[in-house]
C-alpha cells in the first residue's frame, strides 16, 4: 500500500512538473509576435512606410553598387530572364550588352530572420516573400562603368522588359534592422556542474501580450555555445546564457530585429498569416482529415490549396532552387530523403486574382515548406488545374 501511495505521489508530481513546463512554454510562445508582412514599393516612399511600421529588408549601406531591380513576372519566366537571356542597352551611341543576375541579399536577410525565430522557438512559417525571389542586378561587361557620365538606357521596350523590369523599388518588411553593441548586464552564473556566461539586454517592447505593438528580438553575433535565450515580456529583457567558452569568445554585439505590428499599406502585401487561423510546424501529420484541416489553415486569399483529385491531368509547379527555398538546408534535405517511405501526395493550387496569379508557384512553395516541416516523410507535389506558370 505504501508503495502504491508513493507511486501515485510520484505520478502526481511528474504531472505537475509537466504542466508547469507546458505553462512556461506557452508563456514563452512568440508566435503571436511573428506576423511578418513583405511588400514591394518605391524607395522614395521609405519615410511614409516607416510610419506604418515597414522598413527595408537590407540595412543602410548594404545595397549593391549595381542597379537593383525586380521582375514582375512569374517564377519560371524570371528564371529564364535572369539565367538565359542577354539584352542590349545603350549608353549614348554605344550599344552595351547586359544581363540580369539574381540578387541574393534579401534571401540572406531571410536566413538571419529565420535564425532569430529559431532562438525564440517560433513554430510558424517564418516568412512569405515572393519578391525576394525576383530581385536582380543589371550587369554589363564594361571595364569600369562607374566612370561613365551617361546613364545606361536599358531599352526596356526593345528588350520586351517594359512593365516587367521594375526600377527604383525596394522590398520592405515590418522589422527594423538595428544593432545592440553592449549588454545592460553581464556576468557568470553557476549552472549544474559548469559555469555559464550570462548577458542581459533591456528591450523596448510595447503593447500587451494579447496585442503586441513592438517587440525586440536579438540575434547574437556568435551562436555556437549558446544554451538558452529567454525573453521576458513582463520584465522587458532578454537573457542570453552560454557556455564558458561562448562567454569568453563572443562579443556583446547582437543584431536587433525590432518587430512592429504591420500597418496599412497601399501596395500588395504577402504575409505568413493564414486566413483560417495559425498552424505550428510541429506534430505528426497522419490522416487525410488532419491534412485537410492544415490546408484550410494555410489557405489565404486569393490563393487556395486542396488535395488533388486522382488521375486528373494537371501542370506540375516548379520547386524553388535550394538557395531560394524556405527553411531548407542540407541537413533537412538529407533527412527528408532518408525518411520518405514512398508515399506521395499531390496538391492542387489555384488563384482567383489574375493580377496575382504570377505568384502561384511562390504560394505553392510556401505551403510545401510548411508541410515538409510537419511531414518530411512524404513526397509533396504541387500542381495547378491548368497549364500556366511553372508548368514542367
Amino acid at each position: 500500500a505504501a508503495e502504491t501511495i508513493e507511486h501515485g505521489a510520484r505520478l502526481t508530481e511528474e504531472r505537475r512538473e509537466r504542466f508547469e513546463q507546458e505553462e512556461a512554454a506557452a508563456a514563452e510562445d512568440w508566435n503571436a509576435s511573428w506576423d511578418v508582412t513583405t511588400l514591394l514599393a518605391p524607395l522614395a516612399e521609405r519615410a511614409t512606410l516607416a510610419a506604418a511600421g515597414f522598413y527595408p529588408m537590407v540595412r543602410d549601406g548594404a545595397l549593391p553598387q549595381r542597379p537593383l531591380c525586380f521582375l514582375a513576372t512569374d517564377y519560371a519566366t524570371s528564371r529564364s530572364l535572369a539565367y538565359e537571356k542577354t539584352f542590349e542597352g545603350r549608353r549614348g551611341e554605344k550599344i552595351v550588352p547586359y544581363r540580369l543576375r539574381f540578387a541574393s541579399l534579401f534571401i540572406e536577410a531571410e536566413h538571419r530572420l529565420r535564425e532569430t525565430s529559431e532562438l525564440y522557438h517560433v513554430t510558424r512559417p517564418v516568412i512569405f516573400s515572393p519578391w525576394a525571389r525576383r530581385a536582380v542586378m543589371v550587369e554589363t561587361e564594361e571595364a569600369d562603368a562607374s566612370e561613365e557620365t551617361e546613364p545606361l538606357d536599358l531599352c526596356l521596350e526593345a528588350n520586351g522588359l517594359a512593365g516587367i523590369l521594375r526600377e527604383g523599388q525596394m522590398l520592405y518588411w515590418n522589422f527594423e534592422w538595428l544593432v545592440r553593441q553592449d549588454a545592460d548586464n553581464s556576468g557568470r552564473s553557476p549552472a549544474f556542474d559548469d559555469v555559464h556566461g550570462v548577458r542581459t539586454y533591456l528591450t523596448e517592447d510595447q503593447g500587451t501580450r494579447e496585442r503586441p505593438e513592438q517587440r525586440d528580438f536579438l540575434l547574437p553575433e556568435q551562436l555556437t555555445g549558446i544554451r538558452s535565450v529567454e525573453k521576458d515580456s513582463e520584465g522587458h529583457q532578454i537573457v542570453i546564457t552560454g557556455t564558458n567558452d561562448w562567454y569568453e569568445d563572443s562579443s556583446e554585439r547582437c543584431e536587433l530585429f525590432r518587430w512592429y505590428r504591420p500597418g496599412a499599406a497601399s501596395a500588395v502585401t504577402f504575409a505568413n498569416a493564414f486566413a483560417k487561423g495559425r498552424t505550428t510546424a510541429s506534430g505528426m501529420l497522419c490522416t487525410h482529415a488532419q491534412l485537410d484541416y492544415l490546408l484550410q489553415q494555410l489557405t489565404q486569399a486569393p490563393f487556395a490549396v486542396t488535395q488533388a483529385e486522382a488521375d486528373k491531368p494537371a501542370a506540375v509547379l516548379l520547386r524553388y532552387e535550394r538557395g531560394m527555398a524556405y527553411d531548407r538546408d542540407r541537413t533537412q534535405e538529407l533527412f527528408r530523403r532518408r525518411a520518405r517511405g514512398g508515399q506521395t501526395i499531390r496538391l492542387t493550387f489555384a488563384c482567383t486574382d489574375a493580377a496575382q496569379s504570377m505568384f502561384l508557384t511562390d504560394y505553392a512553395n510556401f505551403v510545401l515548406a510548411a508541410l515538409e516541416r510537419r511531414a518530411p516523410y512524404i513526397t509533396w507535389i504541387a500542381q495547378s488545374e491548368r497549364d500556366g506558370e511553372g508548368a514542367t
